[in-house]
């Protein structure tokens, strides 16, 4: 079950979108660095969502900070493993790819 996400924003960036969550690899979708997000034939593979907004971030020390919390959906990956996609509709400027940093909090159901 996903709980949490946290983002951080090593540029103050904070961008807004949504994070999508996949069961399988999304290999037939468009997601690139700079490029418009395509399902292509991978919408069915979505397990969750989740939005961003500008509103759920803090600055602290010159570095934006997202804690999405009680979430609590379901996600069952095909195989073993899930797979992210962070479809931004701000316009950051963002110097380097590893500004952004993504971590998922799970609890694991047997």
């Amino acid at each position: 079950k996903l709980q949490t996400i946290t983002i951080i924003d090593h540029a103050n960036q904070k961008p807004t979108g949504t994070i999508l969550l996949f069961n399988a690899d999304p290999s037939a979708a468009t997601i690139t660095d700079n490029d418009a997000f395509a399902f292509s034939t991978d919408a069915g593979k979505v397990v969750a969502t989740v939005a961003v907004a500008s509103g759920d971030y803090v600055t602290i020390d010159s570095k934006a900070l997202a804690c999405l919390g009680n979430i609590n959906k379901l996600v069952q990956p095909v195989g073993t493993s899930l797979y992210a996609a962070f479809v931004v509709t701000s316009t950051p400027n963002l110097a380097a790819t590893t500004d952004i940093q993504i971590a998922f909090g799970f609890e694991y159901i047997n």
